[in-house]
């Protein structure tokens, strides 16, 4: 139960996303258009019932899982420490998927909308939230930049982090500036910005950890 209150809104999101897309079902055609190239073309279909209800069935697990990965999470890994951010996170990222759903929906149904640049444009918000929040993450195994560095020393964790948020942040405004532009534009921001605000701090994660004194472990012989 305490599962359900703390993620509440993201819950009513995923509710609200079901309950709508069988509103909107009788309305949608068949076959249901599943894929789009860059350019914004269809070049995938897929028949009803399963065409208008695959996004749904993929975002709705995704977000329950993130719902319980605090529980699943090591005792000397708590997400506790940021458990406000986190559920943001979950609510934000469940506030996405009714987006992505309706905006698929709204295509099928006619409507002039560029589903590549609305992607890479609500991508780039889910960057800004995340990279504004990247500081507050603590160490876990779950969420963040986890590579072997940050995992076995807090300070690397934090100073790797520290960096990645702004990183992030400009990744995400560059993609959503780029994607006004063009899909193609979008998407080249979107995976350079990738690279730059994930790769690098991973790379400095290892450029930290070789600098700082070994961590002692004592083994119980």
């Amino acid at each position: 139960m305490s599962t359900i209150r703390h993620y509440r809104i993201a819950f009513l999101l995923i509710i609200a996303l079901v309950v709508l897309q069988a509103f909107i079902y009788p309305h949608l055609p068949d076959p249901m258009p599943i894929h789009w190239d860059v350019y914004g073309n269809v070049d995938g279909y897929m028949a009803k019932p399963w065409g208008a209800w695959l996004a749904t069935l993929i975002f709705a697990p995704v977000i329950a899982l993130m719902t319980v990965l605090p529980i699943l999470s090591p005792a000397q890994f708590p997400m506790e420490p940021f458990a406000r951010v986190y559920r943001r996170f979950v609510t934000v990222m469940a506030a996405f998927a009714l987006w992505i759903v309706l905006l698929t929906d709204a295509i099928a149904m006619g409507l002039p909308v560029s589903l590549p640049q609305q992607l890479i444009g609500a991508i780039g918000v889910l960057y800004l939230v995340l990279g504004n929040e990247m500081g507050k993450i603590t160490r876990n195994f779950f969420f963040g930049i986890r590579t072997p560095w940050t995992l076995a020393d807090p300070t690397v964790w934090d100073r790797t982090h520290r960096l990645a948020g702004p990183l992030v942040m400009l990744a995400g405004l560059s993609a959503i500036g780029a994607a006004q532009y063009s899909p193609i534009a979008g998407l080249i921001a979107l995976l350079a910005g990738s690279a730059v605000a994930f790769g690098g701090p991973a790379l400095y994660s290892w450029r930290i950890s070789s600098r700082r004194p070994a961590i002692s472990v004592d083994n119980d012989e």
